[in-house]
């Protein structure tokens, strides 16, 4: 007589990942209840916020093969979008909504007006782009950025005030960091998923079997400019005002450092990246606040105390040391043991004859 059970017929290796995911999902929601300040719950949400940032480039640069130097046109879009809303009345819940609508349709006229646009082409337009952004947000020349001051968001909710707590807040932003990882895992194991990485690993076999790249191009812009615009209405959430440093230079060099660090076109390697590199300043922060580093002879305490001295040794050290990102490290322990399929390795195999 054959033995019944309610439990799904899973192996042992996938067991232990639905046991591991579990883990990792409480300690995320219930990271509040052990962290020792406020300061370091703010610090996580910020993290959060940033490894959706970094899923919505690991959509163009990891999946797909773009490589565009303005995601931060995205970012510092839908702060403004925000900020501008509620300077309006319009509470913050709708605002974010519109924020990410009016974001993704940003994504889309850009990936209309690039449809036909190239490799390192492409990259320079993204990035000339959004510096005119930036400079237009800096100068306040359509009365809608305030200038280098910023706009104010105002109208929050107490939950979401971090003046008045950091646990709503970081609950919101934990909440919606899984639920776009679950967005990606699906992506990524679609059809459209396979696509992307025909066109990323292949450009002409995919144009030659029939791939409308213009349009998968289309599709990959307007998702990552919907996710990037979470991404920057939260931080506009967060910080409490929008501001031109929000379309910079350098918010685009962090969400490439967390796609590169953490791991290009696997889906945990953003969160990764993003905890090392929106992590390191503050722990920096605390490391000057030691006596024995004053101590040190002046050129290593100028060294230690220097963080972008330190973060450009870091960055570089793991980009020569750990090429595939720090997901590749699971992996290599992984591949000592058993190679076992898991959400940091690619939904579907390469089209055959593809370039590796």
């Amino acid at each position: 007589m054959s033995r019944t059970t309610l439990l799904p017929e899973f192996s042992r290796q996938t067991w232990i990942r639905i046991a591991i995911g579990a883990v990792a999902v409480l300690a995320i929601l219930t990271l509040p209840l052990w962290l020792a300040n406020e300061y370091w719950v703010l610090v996580a949400a910020d993290i959060c916020i940033f490894a959706i940032f970094g899923m919505s480039y690991n959509v163009l640069l990891g999946q797909m093969g773009l490589f565009s130097l303005g995601q931060a046109l995205f970012f510092g879009f839908a702060s403004y979008t925000v900020a501008n809303l509620t300077k309006l009345g319009v509470d913050i819940v709708t605002a974010i909504l519109l924020a990410i609508a009016m974001t993704a349709a940003v994504g889309f006229v850009l990936g209309l007006m690039t449809s036909h646009i190239r490799g390192i082409f492409f990259g320079i337009v993204t990035l000339a782009i959004a510096q005119a952004a930036f400079t237009a947000a800096g100068t306040d020349i359509l009365g809608l950025t305030g200038g280098e001051n910023g706009l104010r968001v105002t109208g929050l909710p107490d939950a979401l005030n971090v003046n008045f707590g950091s646990t709503g807040f970081y609950m919101l932003t934990a909440v919606l960091m899984l639920v776009v990882l679950g967005i990606m895992t699906v992506l990524k194991r679609a059809p459209i998923g396979s696509l992307w990485a025909g066109i990323r690993d292949n450009r002409v076999r995919a144009q030659s079997l029939g791939v409308n790249i213009a349009g998968q191009k289309l599709v990959a812009l307007t998702v990552s400019g919907a996710i990037a615009g979470l991404a920057g209405a939260l931080n506009a959430v967060l910080l409490q005002i929008a501001s031109p440093e929000q379309l910079g230079l350098h918010i685009q060099v962090q969400v490439l450092l967390i796609v590169i660090i953490g791991g290009p076109g696997t889906l945990l390697g953003p969160i990764l990246g993003a905890f090392l590199v929106r992590l390191s300043g503050p722990m920096l922060d605390q490391l000057d606040r030691q006596a024995w580093v004053h101590e040190l002879p002046t050129y290593l305490e100028r060294a230690v105390t220097s963080h972008d001295l330190v973060l450009g040794i870091v960055y570089i050290l793991l980009v020569l040391f750990v090429p595939g990102g720090l997901i590749s490290l699971v992996r290599r322990r992984r591949s000592r043991v058993k190679p076992v399929a898991g959400l940091d390795e690619p939904a579907v195999p390469a089209p055959s004859g593809a370039r590796t």
